[in-house]
């Protein structure tokens, strides 16, 4: 399984944070509350085989975007007219995008704006290493990643006060993701949607509009 350096992890939070125009979508128990304008978001993944996590990961990623025990972060971008670069820090246009973290334990709850974006990269943090010493004496960690590639296609439809997008089915080898598709679970995110118990929604209100898959050309 690759080691990922900690420069890579900072990228992407700087990127979320910087004027590339990407924007961090909280989850529901973040916030407590769903801003005028925006969508509760119900979501899934399901990663095939199951991964397993150092237990001090959660200790290393502070803030409200970081990459939590038990969470997928994605990163989305407005289109996809060029190809992702596989190999680059920051693999394709960020602007106008955002990034979510969404469970492979359970149902997330994400708050979003309506309109379509496209997920292209997600991350799950498996563990870490040192790598020795650097120059200030801080010990200098590395990372091992599995990381998921594949463009889905979201659209968040304007007027709901809650949607489904379905439960993100990812294959993979352990380091990188294989394939990918799209699962409907409506009836149990229904249930869990229940279970949040968020004021001015039932789970009546909860609109299923799924995910897809963008095929290649």
């Amino acid at each position: 399984m690759a080691l990922r350096n900690l420069r890579i992890l900072a990228v992407l939070v700087i990127v979320a944070l910087s004027g590339c125009g990407m924007r961090y979508m909280p989850r529901y128990e973040q916030v407590g509350a769903i801003p005028p304008g925006h969508v509760l978001v119900v979501s899934r993944v399901e990663l095939k085989p199951s991964v397993k996590q150092q237990k001090d990961i959660e200790k290393l990623f502070r803030g409200q975007n970081a990459i939590k025990r038990g969470e997928v972060k994605f990163l989305t971008s407005t289109n996809v007219d060029k190809p992702v670069k596989k190999g680059s820090i920051i693999p394709f246009d960020v602007k106008g995008g955002y990034d979510f973290n969404v469970s492979y334990k359970g149902f997330s709850f994400t708050v979003m704006p309506p309109g379509t974006t496209y997920i292209r990269r997600g991350e799950v943090v498996l563990g870490r290493g040192v790598k020795g010493q650097v120059s200030s004496g801080n010990p200098n960690y590395s990372f091992r990643d599995l990381i998921l590639w594949g463009d889905v296609k979201v659209t968040i439809p304007a007027g709901v006060k809650a949607v489904y997008i379905g439960n993100l089915v990812y294959e993979h080898n352990g380091r990188y993701g294989k394939s990918m598709r799209v699962k409907d679970d409506y009836n149990s995110a229904k249930n869990a949607l229940a279970k949040q118990k968020i004021p001015g929604i039932k789970s009546k209100d909860l609109k299923k509009k799924l995910a897809s898959v963008v095929k290649k050309k």
